[in-house]
């Protein structure tokens, strides 16, 4: 009987003795912040209410404009080509009758100023991307177009390719423009690249004539870049850049 107590007394005080460095333990782990913070977890953000535009259920009578304001002028003609950011458009100015010599200007609808950027004679519009303006100079000695980049805020362009017509394709850093002879697009990808590139176009060459109104190809680019438009009379491309 004895010895069974002293067994139990025994078992009692192992326990007790493996409780506390159990307990010891877990106070040595536990972290500085509490438990509490150990488990919490983040608050969850709530996404923010999307921006609705005023315009968007507006019906056309609840529509109110300003007076109109002349903001700009141009004794032969002004033409828009479009918006190259918030605040400035670019045009197409024409220096005289005929349109046989022009200028491409962007003009800032804020602050008033205009910039030119070239002058001469060109076939097509301009496009543009986040860094040039891309345009085909023509040279009436030559009788030939020039495609040429040039940067946004600089002077003086770059010739990507010689003796070719609309349209203009943007390529990575660079650009394309159709060449008649070989019924293909040829420029060059890199702004700084010698070598010439060329992108098959057959399928969709232009007329023969580039005065012919109308018919001869242009190219339309998307806000973001990532789209481009290739269109004329008789077709429409839709290119993913």
């Amino acid at each position: 009987m004895i010895r069974k107590i002293f067994r139990w007394v025994g078992s009692l005080v192992l326990g007790g003795f493996f409780l506390i460095c159990l307990l010891s333990l877990i106070s040595y782990l536990k972290p500085e912040g509490g438990m509490k913070e150990a488990l919490s977890f983040p608050t969850p953000t709530p996404s923010p209410t999307p921006y609705v535009s005023p315009w968007e259920s507006a019906t056309l009578d609840q529509i109110r404009f300003g007076e109109p304001k002349v903001v700009l002028t141009g004794a032969l003609g002004l033409r828009i080509v479009g918006w190259i950011s918030n605040d400035e458009v670019l045009i197409l100015r024409d220096l005289t009758p005929g349109r046989t010599r022009e200028a491409i200007e962007v003009f800032n609808v804020k602050t008033g100023e205009v910039e030119r950027l070239a002058e001469g004679r060109f076939l097509g519009k301009p496009i543009w991307n986040k860094k040039a303006i891309i345009y085909i100079h023509y040279d009436a000695v030559r009788k030939e177009g020039d495609l040429i980049w040039q940067p946004l805020g600089g002077k003086g362009g770059q010739k990507l390719a010689s003796d070719v017509l609309p349209p203009i394709l943007l390529v990575k850093e660079g650009a394309v423009a159709y060449d008649e002879k070989v019924k293909n697009l040829r420029g060059r990808f890199m702004v700084y690249e010698e070598k010439e590139s060329i992108i098959p176009f057959g399928p969709f060459a232009p007329l023969h004539s580039p005065t012919a109104y109308g018919c001869m190809y242009q190219t339309a680019v998307s806000p973001d870049g990532k789209w481009q438009v290739v269109y004329n009379c008789e077709h429409f491309l839709l290119i993913d850049t």
